[in-house]
Parts: structure tokens; sequence; C-alpha cells
């Protein structure tokens, strides 16, 4: 009796993971979408160079082409977090540091976010260090490579690392009150 229970609990732990693993596909994969659009406008406008958009567009696609090949031959896998996650985060540092905009540090709000319904501390901990330490390093960047440091920008500047840091400690802390939460259910 307790091996069924083991069995039915396992089943239901997967059949959760797998919906987890669609729902992650899913915003990821619009969220891609919306950004390979922003910057094939940006090559319209002559803003970036071809080669740069058909760098990112392969950035995008592997990542999310691997995690959806994943999906359909075991949609349960843990491992298409990491595989998302790991391709967002190339991705992110690419555009964090080849964009000359100040607000591209926000594309991280949305992707991070999804990364919630696994419930994993680790994994939020992991990104959200992350997430924290690329920002600073552009700012540094920023400031002693590219020189970028008027007053306006050091306004954004403290912004940006101000945003990114709360919303990490929030991420963090609603993550870790989630599970013990859950745990309490249980």
């Amino acid at each position: 009796m307790i091996e069924l229970k083991k069995l039915v609990l396992k089943g239901m732990i997967m059949d959760n993971l797998k919906r987890t693993n669609f729902t992650a596909i899913l915003i990821n994969g619009l969220i891609d979408l919306f950004l390979i659009l922003g910057y094939i406008v940006e090559y319209m406008k002559g803003g970036k160079p071809l080669w740069f958009v058909m760098m990112i567009i392969i950035i995008v696609v592997i990542p999310m082409a691997w995690a959806v090949i994943t999906y359909k031959k075991k949609g349960g896998c843990d491992y298409i977090k990491y595989i998302t996650l790991v391709g967002y985060f190339i991705l992110y540092t690419v555009a964090l540091f080849f964009s000359s905009r100040t607000l591209i540090y926000v594309y991280m709000f949305p992707i991070v976010s999804v990364y919630l319904l696994y419930f994993n501390l680790k994994l939020i901990i992991a990104s959200c260090v992350t997430i924290v330490t690329l920002n600073i390093a552009r700012v540094v960047y920023n400031i002693t490579v590219l020189g970028l440091h008027s007053n306006d920008l050091t306004t954004d500047y403290t912004i940006q690392l101000a945003s990114v840091i709360l919303f990490a400690v929030s991420l963090i802390l609603t993550t870790k009150l989630s599970n013990e939460f859950n745990r309490a259910k249980l």
C-alpha cells in the first residue's frame, strides 16, 4: 500500500513538472518572439547590424529547440528548466552588454519570474545572484570602460541596481515562503 502511494505521488509530481515545463517553455517562447521582433525592427531602422540580429536569433533558437525536443520526448524531464534558463542567461548577457539602452536590464523580470513555478530555492538563488552580478558588471563596464557616467546615467544605474537587487530579494523570499507554506500544507 505504501509503495502504491509513492507511485501515485511520483506520478502527480511528474504531471506537475510536465505542466510547469510546458508553461516555462511557452512563456520563454513568447518573450523570445518579442525579443527577436524587436531586434529585427532595430535592424530595419539601421540600429543593429544583420550579423548581430542573426546571432541573437541563433542564441534564442538553439536552447528553445533543445527544450521543445526534450519536452516532446519526456515532458516531465527535470533538466528542461536548466536548458531554458542557461539559454536565457546567455541571451541576457549578450543583450545587456551589446545594448546602449539603459532599460535593457528589465528583460530579466518576466523570465526569471517563470522559474518561481518550480519552487526550487537553489535555482532561484543562483539565478538571482547571476542577475545581480551581471547587472553590477554592466554598470561597472559602462562607467570604467565606456566612460558613461553622467549625472543622469548615475541615477539610471542606481535605479537599475536597486530594482534588480530588490527583485532578487523578493523572488528569493517568495520562493522560500511558498516552499514553507507548501510543506506545512502537506
